[in-house]
């Protein structure tokens, strides 16, 4: 009877849609962004049945896209090798490799399986139309749609890439405002704030637009932690210099942070677009009024918004042309850690209508290095030394990141291009982590140092020796504090690291009300822009931490309100 009911079984199962007892499973792994990502091959007779893949790690909202879409185009095209996402490529390639190497394990082959011929598409859609049209995705572009829709206007928001985020979801997702009672005693109030971001400009940016920011930060901050996030409960006071700036950030990172960004520009009604790229603005009886989109199946649509459109585009930190053509002392040879997406369209199709453009002479100054994106305490580096490839010190290491960054691009340009972190045990208590997550090694003493990295020996002794000399003193003459000046001894644990730009500063000019202007300084009808596509004039020459978070979420709610007004809301 027993066995008469488990061949039943057997039968009922083989007979059910989409199960194959005989498909062979084949899985592997490769290193993700963050971490072992695996693929999992169901495969018959040269023909893949199923593909799935997991990597914990993997960006939420970006590589886990990845992780979605990649197998899809595997079992249509009865490949591993797809095309990657653009965006996730890091995601993209470990998927890519597991699954070639799941295959080449098993000494398994994929049958070639011709391509069904594409029915034609309509080369140009209908026209649609709406109040307000938001180009880009990121968070200048969720921020400006939310606050459209909450005026009342229809809003759509185009985005070329397959997820929402840009630089925002990649970056730190720290908030820059003023002081509110709160906070702690000496935290920066309005003023000071105001004061101090003028005069990280040079006294150089405009005042309006840092007035704006500054009045705006506080509301703002409150709009987007009461409204989308909820609560400020899981949040922390980043560590800044001075230490009296208060910046914000969401214990879970940038990704979640921005997650409930977007979930709440859905919930208010935000019509959103993704793989719909935006080509061109349409300029008619002297006001943008639209847009023309190139939508998924590659046809083209022309998008008309009643209100105006609102460009939220991001910078060019991903487009080597745009970066040559308005190139700064060492920018070419500095490695991009932007999103994907951020290639200067905003700029062209502006500048197509007459905006101005703007950038300073020394513009490259937003940006991190390779050691602070391991996870490893940035407070902890300004204890460190750290050196050029001469053996030398350049700069304060007690320093905001992107000062730091700024500095190894001036390097860089003298021809220094290489970089090492060096601490201690008195200064780093777990270099274990070092060794294991930061591409670290150890050296028992100068000697040695030189030896491994093919710095100078004899500028190694003068530096370490100057260093030592200054150990809990006021300052030494890069201004290091005794504070952060513990002084440096054998055996040293060195982290070698790299420049890598997240931004750019410079591009479109905008006023306080977020429109761009025309290159007579007179706002073009209907064109508001916001976020890092219009970032020149706020900063002008040094990017402070996050900052960038907060422009682009207060002038894009700026701009998204603006253009909703324009449309009768």
């Amino acid at each position: 009877m027993k066995r008469k009911l488990l061949i039943f079984v057997m039968l009922l199962t083989l007979s059910m849609p989409g199960v194959n007892l005989y498909a062979e499973a084949l899985s592997a792994t490769a290193d993700g962004f963050g971490g072992e990502v695996k693929v999992t091959l169901e495969v018959e007779d040269g023909v893949l049945l199923n593909v799935s893949a997991e990597g914990a790690g993997e960006t939420p909202g970006i590589g886990e896209v990845a992780l979605q879409k990649l197998p899809e185009k595997m079992v249509e095209a009865n490949s591993v090798e797809v095309d990657t996402l653009a965006g996730a490529t890091i995601t993209s390639k470990a998927l890519l490799e597991a699954a070639g190497k799941a295959l080449a394990d098993a000494n398994v082959k994929l049958k070639a399986v011709e391509k069904a011929e594409e029915g034609a598409t309509a080369a140009i859609q209908e026209p649609i139309y709406t109040d307000v049209l938001v180009i880009g995705g990121g968070g200048a572009g969720i921020a400006a749609g939310s606050a459209a829709a909450e005026a009342g206007a229809k809003v759509i928001l185009v985005e070329k890439l397959p997820f929402l985020g840009g630089c925002t979801a990649m970056s730190g997702g720290v908030f820059t405002r003023a002081a509110v009672d709160s906070d702690e005693e000496g935290s920066m109030d309005a003023d000071a704030l105001y004061r101090f971001l003028m005069d990280t400009a040079e006294n150089k940016a405009n005042e309006s637009l840092v007035k704006t920011y500054v009045d705006n930060s506080i509301d703002t901050f409150n709009w987007v932690y009461d409204n989308m996030v909820g609560s400020t409960e899981d949040t922390s006071r980043y560590a800044m210099v001075p230490e009296s700036i208060v910046s914000i950030r969401m214990n879970g990172g940038s990704a979640k942070f921005f997650e409930y960004m977007a979930d709440y520009a859905k919930k208010v009604g935000v019509d959103i677009h993704l793989e719909t790229e935006a080509t061109n603005l349409i300029y008619k009886d002297d006001k943008v009024v639209g847009a023309v989109v190139k939508l998924p199946d590659g046809s083209t649509q022309e998008i008309y918004a009643e209100g105006g459109v609102v460009l939220a585009t991001g910078g060019f930190a991903s487009s080597k042309e745009m970066l040559a053509e308005y190139s700064t002392r060492g920018a070419d040879k500095i490695d991009s850690y932007a999103s994907a997406g951020v290639v200067g369209d905003g700029i062209r199709m502006a500048e197509a209508v007459d905006a101005q453009i703007f950038f300073n002479d020394d513009w490259d100054t937003c940006g991190s290095f390779s050691l602070a994106f391991t996870g490893y305490n940035t407070r902890q580096m300004h204890y460190m030394v750290l050196l050029n490839n001469q053996g030398q010190r350049f700069i304060d290491e007690a320093n905001i990141q992107p000062a730091v960054y700024t500095a190894m691009r001036h390097e860089i340009a003298k021809g220094n291009e290489d970089f090492w972190y060096v601490t201690d045990d008195v200064i780093e208590s777990d270099t274990q982590w070092l060794l294991d997550n930061a591409g670290a090694f150890q050296v028992n003493s100068l000697e040695e140092l030189a030896d491994v990295t093919g710095m100078p020996l004899e500028n190694l002794q003068i530096t370490f020796a100057d260093y030592e000399a200054n150990k809990g003193l006021a300052g030494d003459s890069f201004g290091k504090s005794a504070e952060y000046n513990k002084g440096i001894t054998a055996p040293y644990t060195v982290v070698p690291t790299l420049p890598k730009r997240t931004t750019t500063i410079g591009g479109l000019v905008i006023n306080d009300q977020a429109e761009v202007l025309d290159a007579q300084a007179q706002a073009i009808p209907g064109l508001y822009a916001a976020g890092e596509v219009a970032n020149a004039s706020f900063y002008y020459v040094t990017y402070t931490c996050g900052t960038a978070v907060g422009h682009a979420i207060i002038f894009g709610r700026i701009a998204g309100t603006q253009a909703a007004q324009n449309a009768g809301k």
